[in-house]
């Protein structure tokens, strides 16, 4: 999982996806409900209170150390403890910027996710859909040669079956529900001696910890960090160009 430092590295970055999925709701659309499904510091819980001022909006995560710095960034704004499998209620707006990928079971949290959205209403969502790149396939390889290691990551991100437009697209039509979707891969600009392997250090190497014990962690990091900054040169500037692929899409309440 996210650490608020971690994740602060690459705010800028971050933000924009979640900017290019949401001018793609109608700008008509006027909710009286909002949730923010993995709202982490509540910086698109932030954009969502600055565009629907009149709505009643909570952001959900669970990691306490992100809502801790959420409440502090923006006191005004409603943030709770909750697992994604677990939020209730019903919601004119359910938003969630990345962190489905979480999710065990996609048919089974879309399910849920549906008897959430009102009538009328919007589910908007954007996940990773680079879980293909080498940044992940170099990091599996390392740890699928070490058979105990793949034992305690099996049920992680990095190797659960991830989401394709295709699944999510069949998903959302046998709940009888309308969905757009569309792909954007980023070619971001990173600077420093190995950047990539910082930005995979956030999310999936914080699952690693939960999971393995730091010498095994130290074993793999050292392995892997070599062969990611080959896969990722830096150019004569000192840059290194990563492009990151994310799946939107925004699925019409009934």
């Amino acid at each position: 999982m996210w650490q608020p430092e971690q994740y602060s590295q690459f705010f800028e970055l971050r933000v924009s996806q979640t900017l290019d999925l949401f001018t793609k709701l109608p700008k008509s659309f006027t909710p009286k409900t909002v949730i923010d499904v993995g709202c982490g510091q509540g910086i698109t819980t932030r954009y969502l209170a600055d565009a629907y001022k009149k709505a009643k909006l909570i952001g959900i995560d669970n990691s306490e150390a992100m809502l801790r710095q959420a409440r502090i960034s923006y006191p005004k704004i409603n943030f709770s403890f909750c697992e994604i499998e677990d939020f209730s209620g019903k919601y004119d707006l359910i938003f969630s910027n990345a962190p489905l990928h979480w999710l065990q079971d996609y048919e089974a949290g879309f399910a849920k996710i549906a008897q959430a959205i009102n009538p009328g209403g919007y589910f908007a969502a954007q996940i990773p859909a680079n879980f293909n790149a080498p940044s992940h396939t170099i990091l599996r390889n390392i740890i699928t040669k070490n058979p105990e290691w793949l034992e305690k990551m099996q049920n992680s991100s990095l190797f659960r079956s991830f989401l394709t437009p295709e699944n999510c697209f069949s998903y959302w039509q046998k709940l009888g529900y309308k969905v757009q979707l569309w792909t954007s891969t980023y070619y971001q600009d990173l600077i420093g001696e190995n950047p990539v392997l910082e930005w995979v250090r956030g999310p999936i190497l914080g699952e690693m910890t939960e999971r393995l014990p730091s010498e095994a962690i130290d074993q793999i990091l050292k392995e892997y960090a070599p062969l990611v900054k080959e896969a990722y040169p830096r150019d004569k500037s000192g840059v290194t160009m990563f492009p990151f692929t994310r799946l939107f899409f925004i699925v019409s309440g009934k």
